[in-house]
């Protein structure tokens, strides 16, 4: 059964995992970076797991987030 799963889980791996870089190629690393440093700027920063940005005010409208963790 494993096997079964794993011949249909890897191809649609692979094809969403292409489409992604091809998006990313796209995207020039500047605006990226750009873009991930204006909707972080709480310190410490939490991690945003979904998140809907507002570009205007440079804020997440609403986000799920998990808080830093202290080791």
């Amino acid at each position: 059964m494993g096997l079964y799963l794993a011949a249909v889980l890897v191809p649609i791996q692979i094809f969403f995992g292409h489409a992604e870089r091809r998006l990313r190629a796209r995207l020039s690393t500047g605006q990226v970076r750009r873009h991930r440093r204006s909707l972080h700027d709480e310190q410490p920063a939490s991690e945003v797991l979904l998140a809907i940005p507002d570009p205007a005010s440079e804020t997440n409208k609403y986000a799920i987030s998990v808080p830093v963790l202290e080791v």
